[in-house]
């Protein structure tokens, strides 16, 4: 489960990085590394649970992440937070009904 997290960190660097350090060499250089260690710690939380469930906690967290950061430095609407809060449930709902596959 770490894995995800430390996947999650390293997409929403890379998506955010995407808008603000694409404009010199060193730059692009993190973005693609993130890209590169995002991914890469999927692959081994899939090794761990489902991949359908990886997955989705995965782009949720990401998500949810990218948009929090957004509103942090460009102002906060209660109503993107409410649905973030929806997509949260949603993927503790999943992680809850999800089992081990045998």
């Amino acid at each position: 489960m770490y894995y995800i997290f430390l996947g999650v960190i390293c997409e929403i660097y890379w998506a955010y990085g995407l808008k603000h350090f694409a404009d010199s060499f060193w730059g692009i250089a993190s973005i693609t590394l993130a890209v590169i260690a995002s991914f890469s710690f999927l692959i081994l939380a899939c090794r761990k649970i489902e991949v359908s469930i990886a997955y989705a906690i995965y782009v949720g967290l990401g998500s949810a992440g990218i948009v929090i950061l957004d509103m942090i430095f460009s102002g906060l609407e209660w109503k993107k937070l409410a649905l973030i809060a929806i997509l949260l449930f949603g993927i503790v709902g999943l992680k809850m009904c999800g089992g081990k596959a045998q």
